[in-house]
């Protein structure tokens, strides 16, 4: 025969039973729960993987297009620089080349003017003779 003590022991342990499979079915959610949340952190972490690889391809790729830019700008400079060089080397030949025709004609104008003195002096000299001559005469 059961008690009444038994009865309510009874009572309690099939209350206890229900909140422990209460309980056990709340469990049994979050772990599905937990197991879905744990699928979708995997999966941000597949996706921020890619992202970051894509982000590292991304500065690698730029580095490069601006060393490539870089080379290409110190070309265009060093080509115009060769090029603004030459206009004035070019320019100064001419400016030279002038200059030393000039310094050859001035020494031929110089020998002609010094010809043309000497000249002068022997025409004086002879002049001053022929009148020597006429006025004594």
């Amino acid at each position: 025969m059961t008690s009444k003590r038994d009865i309510q022991m009874d009572k309690r342990f099939t209350s206890l039973d229900k909140e422990v499979g209460s309980l056990n079915k709340k469990l049994s959610s979050l772990d599905k729960k937990v197991g879905s949340l744990d699928k979708r952190v995997a999966s941000l972490e597949k996706k921020y993987d890619i992202l970051a690889d894509s982000l590292l391809a991304t500065r690698i790729e730029i580095r490069t297009e601006f060393a490539s830019l870089e080379r290409r700008l110190e070309e265009k400079f060093d080509k115009k620089l060769i090029d603004f060089s030459d206009k004035i080397l070019t320019a100064i030949d001419a400016v030279m080349g002038e200059i030393k025709t000039m310094r050859e004609e001035h020494a031929a104008f110089a020998y002609r003017q010094s010809k043309h003195s000497d000249q002068l002096e022997d025409h004086e000299t002879r002049v001053v003779k022929l009148e020597t001559q006429v006025f004594q005469a």
